[in-house]
């Protein structure tokens, strides 16, 4: 997901990362100094990051009976518009995306896709399949 934001953003030209972005603005009104390209801060939003992602995909696996990567795509796409859309503006941390960039709307909006993607991938690998509906030890010898 990181890659592909990273991607966008040089393709779209659209100004600072979103996630480092909210952790600079959420540290700013809680008065708390961070610098731009400081280290604390890209640490900071590197694990903020990760964690709401490994804890959204935790709520997926447990709302989710089955994934496939429709479903995940689509959860991918709930998270970005309860974030980008809810909560995220509501915080005053960012624009909501009628109000901001095309190209970062845009960018976002697909990496949450690729999330979605990846988490659905994450929870199937190496998944056995179903086991057959024939008791064990009634199927034909052959």
């Amino acid at each position: 997901m990181t890659a592909w934001m990273l991607i966008g953003q040089a393709a779209t030209r659209h100004g600072e990362q979103p996630p480092k972005r909210i952790i600079r603005r959420a540290a700013h009104q809680a008065r708390i100094p961070a610098r731009r390209y400081g280290p604390a801060t890209l640490l900071t939003t590197a694990a903020a990051h990760l964690g709401f992602g490994a804890g959204s995909g935790a709520l997926y696996s447990a709302l989710v009976r089955r994934s496939t990567p429709l479903r995940g795509m689509s959860f991918g796409v709930v998270v970005w518009a309860a974030s980008y859309a809810g909560w995220i503006p509501a915080l005053r941390l960012m624009p909501a995306p009628h109000r901001d960039k095309p190209g970062r709307v845009g960018t976002i909006l697909t990496a949450h896709l690729v999330y979605g993607i990846a988490l659905h991938a994450a929870l199937t690998a190496g998944a056995r399949p179903a086991p057959s509906d024939t008791p064990a030890g009634t199927g034909s010898v052959g």
